[in-house]
Parts: structure tokens; C-alpha cells; sequence
């Protein structure tokens, strides 16, 4: 009795293998849903071989119908011996298709490390071995089985033929997703740890010039306000690089920690405002600052909101050469409402799409003159996200960018995982 592959099957399987490799977290996940798919689609047993670095071939994942259901694991164990006969290895090594029938003496398929299950001695099965290549280069076999006197017909041989060229593809797709997973997380924490290692520094920097400028230590004259003030903008400046650089880490990494408490909204805009004072009178900007009286306090995390503040002050002053920077405050019954409008040159309507996107500025002529990273706005909004709140931008080019900031009063909404 032959097993019937119809063209629809072998599509239903490789499905099965495309969804998984798409969707699949780990690489070994892959390996067991395509021998899972397998069992359900072709066979009744099957093991998925892999070539290792050292060019032998090791038995990662197995599956088997048992009593109706789907029994597998990933293997991680010894390699085939060199010179093996089983008929994955014999596949591999020929790149081509290896055929054992019903009458010939089968190893066994999921038996190779010791405490694994082994086939059952009790049932006569045909086994087959597919070749997976890749590029001229072998890359596994993948070890189906059929039992109860059941073989593969000519027709379905062919298409099994046809099967090994896809699976090698699926492999080697989440081969590469795993390998650029991994060198994205590598990436990141190496940009987390010396971003990090930079930031300490720096705002230990502008800690002690707030302390000089409040003249905690002793009286400061005006020159010497002007040069704080100047060094806390530089300090700013670089912290302001560098959060860029841990902002970007932080895309490809664990989720930020939000940190809750009540704050006044004025301080907020002091905070942001106070950074950006001098260098904007330097360059002939006039700042207006819009605080009504009475605002009330609200829950949020206090860094990030500022962060918030400073990504889109930062962008009004760099932008802007003539006219004024305004920042004024607003609110109703459940949220706190920030404007912040420049007069610089604008943005092009054919741009307001990818403002938010990470490193847009980096594709702008005018980035060189105006500096920075181009993650201020996409970091704004990553912020504002956490904080459970809104970031709305207008602009209109030769009459200046607003930008729309609000944040809900009551805090930011709990996240579940």
C-alpha cells in the first residue's frame, strides 16, 4: 500500500515549516516543527539531521505518532560515526535522495543517543533520507519513516524529492534570523554597557555645575553663571548622544523600568527649559514660556518625562536660526497637556511620515550643520509610549513645527507581558 502525497499536502507542510521559522523564537523550535509537520503530513516517524562546524552530522530533533498523537524532541547529543550507512548520512554525503523498503534492515530512526526512544522492532517500515543542501554545501538530511506495510510511491518520491530544496531554504532562513538575533542582542548590550559607562560621568558633571550655579560652595559673580551655564549645555549636548546610543540599544533590548511618582508639570518645563536658556538667547531666539497658575500635579516618571521635554527643545533649538521657541502648559480633567512650537524652516509634508523613524535626520543635508543623532523624535515618542501618553507633531514648512505632548494624570497604564 502506497502513501498518498498530493501536491496539497506537501504545501500544507511546508506551511507548517514557514510559520514556524517566521515565528519562532528559538532555532530549535524550527528544527522540531519541521520534523512535527512531518509526522503529521508525511510520515510516521522522522528525525531532522544538521552538519555541524565540523563538517559531521548530528540528530537534532526527532517526532513519531504515537496512539494518535504527536510525540517529539530536540536532540542534542553525539555525531553519526564518519563513514556511517544510515541512510540520513548516506543522503548527505551522495546529495541525493536514500531509499531503504520495507524489506531491508532499517536503523533506527530516533535511537542514537543513549535514554532516547528508539522505533518500534515490531513494525516493518520504509524509511526515507532527504538530502538538505544549501549553495553547493550540505546542511542536513531530513529521516522519514513509514510503517504498517505503507511505502512511497514514484509520484510521491519525486515530490519528497522536491521537498529537501524548500526545507534547506527554511533551515538556513532561521539559521540567519537566529544569527542576526543574536548578533542584534550582542550589539546591543555592548552599546548599553558603554553608553552606560559614559552617562555616569557626565551627569556627575552637571550635577556639581547645578551645585556651583546655585552657589552652594560659595558665591557665584555672572561670568561665572555664563560659563556654568555653558557647561552644562555641552554636558546636555553629550548626554543627548548618548541616550541616543542607549535609546537605539534599548530598541533591541529588554523593556525600560518606569519609575512613578508625583511631580509638579512646571518643574518639568524648568527642567527642559533651563538647558536650553542661554543657547538660545546666543543665538538671538526669543523662549516664551507659558506656566498658568494652579496646574495640578500628576503621576509620571519624572526622568523620562524630561527626557521627553529635552529630545523636543533640542530639536526646536537646533532647527530654529531666527523668531522664538514657545513651551507652554495646559490641562483638563485627565491629562497634562505640553505645546512646544519653534518658527524654524518646517517639515515637508512628504516627510511627516518618517519623522518618527530611528536615524531619519541622518538622511537630511542639513544634519552635518545642525548635528546630533536623529533619534530625537523617534526616542520621544518610545518614551511617550511608555508613559502611556500621546506625541502629535504639526508642521508646516516656512512656519515652524509644534509638537503636542500629553500624559495622563493618573499615570502611566500597567503592561502585562
Amino acid at each position: 500500500m502506497t502513501r498518498s502525497l498530493r501536491p496539497g499536502i506537501i504545501l500544507r507542510y511546508l506551511r507548517r515549516v514557514s510559520e514556524a521559522v517566521s515565528q519562532a523564537d528559538d532555532y530549535a523550535e524550527v528544527l522540531r516543527a519541521v520534523v512535527e509537520g512531518a509526522v503529521i503530513d508525511l510520515a510516521d516517524e522522522a528525525a531532522l539531521f544538521v552538519v555541524g562546524s565540523d563538517t559531521r552530522l548530528y540528530r537534532r530533533a526527532w517526532a513519531r505518532v504515537e496512539d494518535g498523537s504527536v510525540r517529539s524532541d530536540a536532540v542534542v547529543g553525539g555525531p553519526l560515526p564518519r563513514g556511517s550507512t544510515h541512510p540520513a548520512a548516506v543522503a548527505c554525503e551522495a546529495a541525493a535522495m536514500s531509499v531503504q523498503s520495507e524489506g531491508e534492515e532499517l536503523p533506527e530512526v530516533v535511537s542514537l543517543e543513549p535514554g532516547m526512544p528508539a522505533s518500534r522492532s515490531d513494525r516493518r517500515m520504509t524509511a526515507v533520507a532527504l538530502p538538505l543542501w544549501r549553495d553547493g554545501e550540505p546542511v542536513g538530511a531530513l529521516h522519514l519513516a513509514l510503517g504498517d506495510g505503507r511505502t512511497y510511491g514514484s509520484d510521491e518520491l519525486e515530490l519528497l524529492a522536491e521537498l529537501g530544496h524548500a526545507v534547506s531554504l527554511a533551515l538556513e532562513n532561521a539559521r540567519l534570523r537566529r544569527e542576526a538575533r543574536d548578533a542584534g542582542r550582542a550589539k546591543a548590550d555592548f552599546l548599553s554597557v558603554m553608553s552606560h559607562e559614559l552617562r555616569t560621568p557626565l551627569t556627575a558633571v552637571v550635577g556639581y555645575a547645578d551645585l556651583l550655579e546655585a552657589g552652594i560652595p560659595g558665591p557665584v559673580n555672572e561670568g561665572q553663571q555664563t560659563h556654568l551655564q555653558r557647561i552644562k549645555e555641552n554636558a546636555w549636548s553629550l548626554l543627548e548622544l548618548i541616550d541616543g546610543i542607549l535609546g537605539y540599544a534599548r530598541y533591541e533590548g529588554e523593556e525600560p523600568d518606569v519609575r512613578v511618582e508625583v511631580v509638579e508639570p512646571a518643574e518639568l518645563v524648568e527642567d527642559a527649559v533651563g538647558v536650553y536658556r542661554s543657547s538660545l538667547r546666543e543665538k538671538g531666539l526669543e523662549l516664551e514660556v507659558e506656566v498658568p497658575p494652579g496646574l495640578p500635579a500628576f503621576r509620571t516618571d519624572r526622568e523620562k518625562a524630561v527626557r521627553i521635554l529635552l529630545h523636543v527643545m533640542s530639536n526646536a533649538h537646533k532647527f530654529t536660526d531666527a523668531g522664538a521657541v514657545h513651551i507652554g502648559i495646559d490641562h483638563d480633567e485627565d491629562w497634562i497637556h505640553f505645546v512646544i512650537r519653534d518658527s524654524g524652516p518646517g517639515i515637508p509634508r512628504e516627510d511627516m511620515g518618517a519623522i518618527f523613524e530611528p536615524f531619519w535626520q541622518g538622511q537630511r543635508a542639513d544634519t552635518r550643520r545642525h548635528g546630533g543623532t536623529g533619534m530625537g523624535l523617534s526616542l520621544a515618542r518610545r518614551l511617550t509610549e511608555l508613559l502611556s501618553g500621546r506625541l502629535q507633531v504639526d508642521s508646516e514648512v516656512g512656519k515652524g513645527t509644534t509638537v503636542h505632548l500629553s500624559l495622563p494624570r493618573e499615570g502611566p497604564h500597567p503592561t502585562f507581558p
